[in-house]
């Protein structure tokens, strides 16, 4: 009895060394000079790090150079100083409490974007939301409905102001929440900047939930499963050395790896679980897929930061949307001076040629991009609007039956298209096409329409422009961008020190490669070892991984399902946390949800708790 006890100390002193030191080894501090960042702490704090490049602090104020802060700031001078004239009047009609004197500015003011092909005016309806919000909060309803009926009329397709305003319009039934999410989805590919600034800001935090996620279940199973590699290792040992040796062993096998960084931990493990724990194999090719996603996302996101922080790239997106400014032609031709062989970037050169009236350059700009890609039905829809332009509706007509044919089918294509029928005065084909795009998305025909009032039918800058397609922008995307590789080499050499973004990715695959390799006649291989087969696991260890997320799944002996939990609950936390800081603005860009985010959080850990439990129970 005194021998089985004095086993089961040890194994408790074991359990809790590694406990602390794997805590301990979280918040180490690498020596100055030292590249090999023995720090997790240190290690997130550089992979998420604001200050180094291409992100920059100044004045202490981070600057994240995305859709959200390089979007012209209405009140400044970026925009006509009629808009902010109008602006001023609309703002004190609002302190005096005066609707209708507001309403009427706010009119005039939608007239004076529409001419001047502002698709939308997103702070001054984020003043109008916060307006709703405070009017709502005093009990007045009505107002509160005004106030976010005028903040959607003035950027209807806005993300921004259409996430901003999910719960007010909900409240005042100004907008049913699916009608909101329905036009978030549509303003993304009307925003392409906000599309693409969302997408590379999910990237380390999916890369970072999953892989914490699999680092916590790793490490809650090994702890379960300690006192079987501690008889495994003790068998291979002589008896007089057995106990103190086993201890040293297990130690080094499982903390060692800690202090060498997240991604060659998950990889040490891997190799221990295909040695002592075969049957659990899927968690070796859980760390080569998220070996290979940090190998393949990492340049993608660097390489998209850098070319969303391009001088110019905003002014390319815009243009291909159809919101023109004064500096777009300087800006535009440096772009091209700099990328000469990207078709998005000679394709929005064509449009703004296009729309200030000089029509042979626009043409030869378009030729240009299509000897990069080829004939394409946005190519030729933009040469039937210049056709159109000139007045020769016939050119224009047979150009875009052309296009149609070769797939274009959106609602501005329908909507330009039923203007030209109507000036061959086919008024019944030309109300088919206007039904036709309104069938396709008729926030954006509201839209076309309001700008054709205003402008006058016969103006060449009425048309709508044709937007080319998504494929075409993520390609321009993907153009490598000068001294991009040095820059996500260094990241991956933080996050993985020895290595770069294609010896991660190898070492996934190698890892994929164990997998197969270990197999089911591997298991059959590994026997019950009876060595201190008294050993079993300490009750404070079990209580602290059973109240971890996913812990009571690690302790039922499914380390796959805890790798979710622990995911799906790292992933929800996230906002909250305010870290990586790419998801700082969550809730600055959902105002109001943070009640029911806190709700649906604690909903799904109790779930995975209770089921959990569940799934211990059974086994």
């Amino acid at each position: 009895m005194l021998e089985v006890a004095g086993r089961s100390a040890r194994l408790f002193a074991l359990q809790l060394i590694w406990l602390c030191m794997f805590l301990a080894s979280a918040g180490a501090q690498p020596l100055e000079g030292d590249h090999t960042y023995g720090s997790y702490l240190k290690w997130l704090h550089v992979i998420s790090d604001p200050a180094d490049p291409p992100y920059r602090v100044k004045d202490n104020v981070k600057e994240n150079l995305d859709w959200r802060i390089q979007r012209e700031i209405p009140g400044s001078t970026a925009l006509p100083i009629k808009l902010q004239n109008k602006w001023s009047e609309v703002y004190q009609a609002i302190n005096k409490n005066d609707l209708k004197a507001a309403n009427k500015a706010l009119n005039q003011l939608n007239v004076l974007r529409l001419e001047g092909d502002y698709r939308s005016l997103d702070d001054y309806s984020i003043y109008l939301l916060t307006q709703a919000n405070k009017a709502y909060g005093n009990g007045d309803i009505d107002s509160a409905a005004f106030y976010a009926r005028r903040a959607l009329a003035l950027s209807p397709l806005s993300p921004r102001v259409v996430a901003a305003s999910l719960v007010i319009a909900r409240k005042t039934h100004t907008a049913s929440l699916l009608e909101q999410i329905r036009r978030i989805i549509t303003g993304l590919q009307y925003y392409p900047a906000a599309f693409f600034s969302i997408l590379k800001d999910s990237i380390y935090p999916f890369l970072w939930a999953l892989t914490i996620g699999l680092y916590v279940a790793y490490f809650m199973y090994l702890c379960v499963r300690i006192p079987d590699f501690f008889r495994i290792i003790a068998r291979k040992l002589p008896d007089t050395i057995r106990g103190i040796s086993s201890w040293f062993i297990v130690l080094i096998l499982f903390v060692a790896p800690v202090f060498c960084g997240p991604l060659w931990t998950l990889t040490a493990w891997s190799i221990l679980i295909a040695v002592f724990v075969p049957s659990r194999r899927y968690l070796i090719a859980a760390s080569g897929s998220v070996l290979v996603l940090w190998g393949v996302l990492m340049p993608l996101k660097e390489n998209m930061q850098l070319w969303l922080t391009t001088p110019g790239i905003r002014t390319l997106l815009d243009v291909s949307s159809g919101v023109f400014k004064a500096s777009d032609r300087h800006n535009l031709e440096q772009l091209i001076e700099k990328r000469e062989r990207d078709p998005l970037v000679l394709y929005s050169y064509g449009q703004l040629l296009r729309h200030y009236g000089e029509y042979d350059q626009a043409m030869t700009a378009f030729s240009k991009a299509e000897s990069l890609l080829g004939k394409q039905p946005w190519t030729v829809a933009e040469r039937g609007l210049i056709y159109f332009a000139l007045g020769n509706s016939k050119a224009a007509d047979r150009l875009f039956k052309e296009a149609e044919k070769l797939g274009l089918a959106t609602p501005e294509f329908y909507f330009d298209y039923s203007k030209i029928k109507f000036e061959l005065l086919d008024t019944a084909a030309a109300r088919q096409l206007y039904a036709r795009a309104r069938k396709l998305n008729s926030t954006v025909v509201d839209q076309l329409q309001s700008r054709d009032d205003a402008l006058g039918k016969n103006s060449a800058m009425a048309v709508a422009e044709i937007r080319p397609p998504f494929k075409m922008i993520i390609n321009s995307a993907l153009l490598p961008i000068q001294n991009s590789k040095k820059h996500y080499d260094q990241r991956a050499a933080t996050i993985m020190p020895g290595t770069n973004s294609k010896a991660i990715v190898v070492i996934g695959l190698l890892l994929w490669g164990l997998f197969f390799l270990v197999g089911k006649r591997r298991e059959k291989k590994i026997k019950f070892h009876t060595v201190y087969s008294n050993y079993s696991l300490s009750r404070p260890l079990v209580w602290f991984i059973g109240i971890l997320p996913g812990g009571v799944w690690a302790l039922a002996g499914k380390p796959m399902a805890a790798f979710a939990v622990v995911t799906a609950t790292t992933l929800a936390l996230m906002p909250l946390l305010g870290w990586p800081f790419e998801v700082q603005s969550f809730f600055e860009l959902l105002p109001g949800l943070t009640g029911l985010y806190v709700s649906f959080l604690a909903g799904l850990i109790v779930v995975s708790y209770y089921l959990g439990y569940l799934s211990w129970e059974e086994a």
